[in-house]
């Protein structure tokens, strides 16, 4: 595998926040709410704990196999044929992960901006927008996400806003509401807004930095994420009550309509064209992802060949008309396989290089 450092730590830090925020905390308040009530942000909470957890699994399998990713891993730890099956599996997970994020935001984008527009039609404008992303280099695609970072730094700003003038603390009531089961349910729901640091176990080999400087990046930028995460998360809480939660799918954009200025109107269509941006770049990791593994899978360099096929694979899934409700139930249906994806399996992974002694000889 090919092992030049081309990333710096700056990059590795909105690498990772590129690849964890994108279309899912729009909806995030609302998933959140829907299973465990005002006791929502508990359960992105106990998500962040664990998702550090799982950080950490992926930095001690790059700690024994500093100069390969996920899928030669795979494959130096089980054998060439569970690795291929296994590396078949992750390809398959972010291929399907990239087509709901396309799906997803050309929903939204029909729903509040182009009506009329057919689904098609957006889904071909957003591929072709991604696609000088996807075909660049590693460092050029992290050089977009350094200068993509201002976007993300709009959320926390607009939402302290929505503190001060919308919020109120007693919609925050009543604390402790929700069962055990029903924070786990919301610990799951968050699982398709926050999976994205599977991503880091393809990226780690190819930062300039030492295996500890890498830790503490990766766990400041997830902390940053979870800051962003719970910020929106408690000013949707603060601004809509009970009843007005359970009917809002995207309490964050209700939120930021409700925003007005003497000049400007309706912030939201002004906020989803600066967001998709966003989305492009979470879509174009995802596919980067399992264009990548698709390589490993056929020992081919065939970069641009594969990336054609992925964006076509995600179109095409994409193709059949799904109702906004109907992607919400396949996101719900992924949360539990991502979690094992991006947890499970690489804690397996690590635990047999334990047991079996398997690690890089370089």
């Amino acid at each position: 595998m090919e092992t030049n450092k081309r990333l710096g730590k700056t990059q590795l830090f909105w690498f990772y926040v590129q690849s964890q925020i994108g279309i899912g905390i729009l909806s995030l308040p609302y998933t959140l709410y829907k299973e465990a009530q005002t006791d929502g942000w508990i359960s992105l909470f106990m998500s962040a704990i664990l998702v550090q957890i799982a950080i950490f699994v992926l930095w001690l399998l790059h700690k024994r196999f500093p100069n390969d990713h996920l899928f030669s891993i795979c494959e130096k730890t089980l054998g060439i044929f569970a690795g291929k099956v296994l590396t078949l599996v992750y390809i398959v997970y972010f291929v399907y992960t990239a087509a709901l994020v396309l799906q997803g935001f050309t929903q939204l984008i029909v729903i509040w901006i182009l009506t009329r527009t057919p689904e098609p039609i957006f889904m071909i404008l957003m591929i072709a927008a991604c696609l000088p992303l996807i075909l660049s280099t590693l460092d050029q695609k992290a050089r977009m996400f350094v200068l993509a970072a201002p976007l993300i730094l709009l959320i926390p700003i607009v939402m302290i806003g929505g503190f001060f003038y919308h919020g109120d603390l007693l919609n925050l009531l009543p604390l402790g509401l929700a069962q055990p089961s029903e924070l786990m349910k919301g610990t799951l729901a968050a699982s398709f807004a926050i999976n994205g640091y599977i991503v880091m176990s393809l990226i780690f080999p190819y930062v300039k930095a030492t295996a500890a400087e890498k830790i503490k990046v990766v766990s400041l930028a997830h902390w940053f994420v979870f800051f962003i995460y719970l910020v929106v998360v408690l000013a949707c809480y603060m601004t809509f009550s009970a009843g007005e939660m359970k009917l809002l799918p995207e309490p964050f954009l209700y939120l930021i309509k409700s925003f007005s200025f003497p000049i400007v109107e309706r912030i939201d269509l002004i906020f989803l064209c600066l967001w998709s941006v966003i989305v492009i770049t979470t879509y174009a990791i995802f596919i980067y992802c399992g264009v990548i593994g698709t390589m490993s899978f056929f020992r081919s360099s065939r970069y641009h060949l594969f990336v054609i096929l992925a964006l076509l694979v995600t179109f095409l899934i994409n193709l059949p008309r799904d109702s906004i409700f109907q992607v919400r139930q396949m996101i719900t249906g992924t949360d539990q396989f991502g979690s094992i994806m991006a947890f499970i399996v690489p804690l397996f992974i690590l635990i047999t290089a334990a047991v079996f002694k398997r690690r890089s000889t370089v």
